[in-house]
């Protein structure tokens, strides 16, 4: 398995989980829209996206109930597919990668939203985030870790983005 910049695994990982969107989660066609995603996207399997796609697809339920739950009154429903897979991974770094830092993951939603979602959903995604990464206690694993000096995240996990928009 190949590794590639992080910001491109990223891409990659939205555009199949946003893809398997249209889909009924059956696992045989996550697996064949995992294998022909990565080819028509000529990207390699990569560690990254793997997690992040399967990842998604087992934990589609407990990510969903996190979106809706903070969304303020939208129904996914309601989301664009596009939308939804941006949410998606960022709930699902949030929420089951700890060594992902919650800005890191926040950030490079707000990033994917600015490049394929409509001008509005930038905010709106970066609102549903940060009410989940202090739902889910990310925001204060990360504080945590900033005072007792921990490393936030290996360097592979870096992409040279700091901050958390807000």
């Amino acid at each position: 398995m190949a590794n590639m910049k992080r910001s491109d695994a990223r891409t990659a990982a939205f555009k199949l989980v946003a893809a398997a969107g249209y889909t009924d989660s059956d696992p045989s066609s996550l697996e064949e829209i995992y294998t022909d995603g990565l080819e028509m996207l000529e990207c390699p399997d990569d560690r990254y996206i793997r997690r992040v796609y399967f990842g998604v697809a087992e934990n589609r339920e407990k990510i969903d109930e996190y979106i809706e739950n903070n969304s303020r009154g939208w129904k996914l429903a309601r989301l664009a597919k596009v939308t939804l897979g941006i949410l998606r991974v960022a709930a699902f770094e949030l929420i089951f990668c700890e060594d992902i830092p919650p800005s890191v993951a926040i950030n490079e939603a707000v990033e994917l939203a600015k490049s394929y979602d409509d001008e509005k959903a930038p905010a709106f995604i970066n609102g549903i985030l940060n009410s989940i990464a202090e739902a889910c206690g990310a925001k204060a694993r990360q504080s945590k870790s900033r005072k007792s000096g921990k490393p936030r995240a290996s360097s592979s996990d870096k992409d040279g983005k700091k901050g958390e928009v807000r």
